[in-house]
């Protein structure tokens, strides 16, 4: 056990124990390349998480953004915590659950050097009130709606999110049922034997009212737009249009967004851009900000986004493993296309070096623990100065390099021992032949290993007793 602890840490920094990687299972390698994965995907988020607390600590920018709507004596927005949801009050008033604040659009004094900032803790089901454009589709809106079903099919409206709720009220609920209903009749030319069943299951479930409504809904949007939703197409929530407006604009940069049960934010530090996200699920109950000195208060609002963005780190920590596998693949790819290389450098260079494929890719395995864990604490380190994509992308170049650089000295310290070829495929005697004849007695015949061939080796060590 003490040699395996031993060739397994220190092969990297020896190539008299590296050698032994071709008397050891390949099972060792794998083990290091398991633990290589588990490095890199541990670094990213390391890089991630420890990095956050600097990077918002040095964007003025966002810092301004923030204290000037949560910390200030004028036009304060007052957040609260209550069961993970967070709820907000705009200049001491009630705190609700709506749409507070959005200084894209009107609220520019929340607006601060370029950075917006978004309070809208409706809740996070709420449905998108979205609206739909029939212009690429040659009819008009109220053509369409007189559309039988089936013909419904052949045209595909476009829609349009906004920032509006839909409420499923009795109202709109009943303007749903109606249309279903018209779906329902067999003698129709809206009949459609699936929506029909469905919606029965539907008015003679027991669930309560919301969740029925809900169910109402969906079918009529099934039945209403059928080339736009189906029966595994949810409805777009208004989480949808932040979304799709600014989060996954690549143009919108520099904003925080506060939702019910999250916070999204983008700001620019040291000139690297980073996102972040943040859940409220794990966010102490009460009041975020309650001190009433400038600095006390700034403290309390920058813990509870760091508190926020430290409650990501159970998904992040999901997402980098699932986003790894690719760098996991590419790994093994390195390991096998450096075995292959010096596998057919060391057929063309006749010195004392691994012979066989099998034996160079025991020996490249032997170098990846290490090469992984330098990779490892590089990488880290650049977390602090570039941006997370870069620090994804220079993990795989990273190892590649640094296991490249150690097979490179290993071969080129061998190729240049001034020692005879080695055993070889036409019968070339190995070092080990020489050194044996090198110490027999004193005036023993040695063996020319240039010229010998391994049957004649073998009559000597005969003769001498040793075979």
């Amino acid at each position: 056990m003490k040699n395996f602890f031993k060739f397994f840490g220190l092969s990297f920094f020896s190539d008299r124990i590296a050698s032994e990687a071709s008397d050891r299972k390949v099972y060792t390698a794998f083990v290091s390349l398991f633990i290589a994965f588990i490095l890199f995907v541990t670094t990213l988020v390391a890089a991630d998480f420890c990095s956050f607390p600097v990077r918002y600590g040095k964007s003025d920018g966002f810092n301004a953004l923030v204290y000037n709507a949560f910390t200030s004596d004028t036009a304060r927005i007052s957040l609260r915590v209550e069961n993970g949801r967070i709820e907000a009050a705009r200049n001491g008033g009630e705190y609700v659950k709506d749409k507070v604040v959005d200084s894209f659009t009107v609220d520019g004094e929340y607006a601060v050097d370029g950075y917006n900032l978004t309070v809208d803790t409706r809740s996070m089901d709420a449905y998108d009130a979205f609206e739909v454009s029939f212009e690429d589709c040659g009819i008009s809106e109220s053509e369409y709606a007189a559309l039988p079903f089936a013909a419904k099919k052949n045209f595909t409206p476009k829609i349009i999110l906004t920032d509006r709720e839909r409420v499923l009220d009795d109202g709109y609920i009943a303007l749903c049922m109606t249309y279903l209903d018209r779906m329902s009749d067999k003698t129709g030319l809206d009949y459609d034997k699936d929506i029909s069943d469905r919606y029965g299951e539907v008015k003679n479930s027991s669930v309560e009212q919301f969740e029925k409504n809900k169910s109402i809904y969906l079918l009529y949007l099934q039945g209403y737009y059928p080339s736009l939703f189906d029966e595994k197409t949810g409805a777009p929530n208004l989480r949808n249009f932040y979304a799709n407006e600014y989060m996954e604009n690549d143009a919108v940069k520099n904003y925080l967004f506060v939702f019910e049960d999250m916070i999204v934010g983008s700001f620019e530090s040291d000139g690297v851009s980073r996102k972040f996200y943040g859940y409220a699920s794990k966010l102490n109950d009460g009041e975020v900000v309650t001190a009433a000195d400038a600095y006390t208060a700034r403290r309390q609002i920058d813990k509870f986004i760091k508190s926020a963005y430290n409650g990501s780190l159970g998904i992040s920590t999901y997402l980098y493993f699932i986003n790894s596998r690719r760098i996991f693949l590419l790994a093994i790819a390195i390991w096998l296309v450096l075995a292959l290389i010096s596998f057919g450098l060391s057929r063309a260079v006749k010195r004392d070096m691994p012979k066989g494929f099998v034996d160079w890719f025991k020996l490249s395995g032997a170098f990846i623990l290490w090469s992984a864990l330098i990779t490892a604490v590089i990488c880290f380190v650049c977390g602090f100065f570039v941006s997370l994509d870069t620090v994804f992308a220079l993990i795989t170049p990273l190892f590649g390099g640094i296991m490249t650089v150690r097979l490179f000295v290993f071969f080129l310290t061998r190729a240049l021992r001034k020692n005879a070829p080695c055993e070889s495929e036409n019968g070339v005697v190995s070092e080990q032949a020489e050194v044996f004849d090198a110490e027999l007695a004193g005036g023993a015949p040695q063996i020319n290993s240039e010229k010998t061939s391994k049957r004649t080796a073998l009559k000597k060590f005969k003769k001498r007793g040793l075979v």
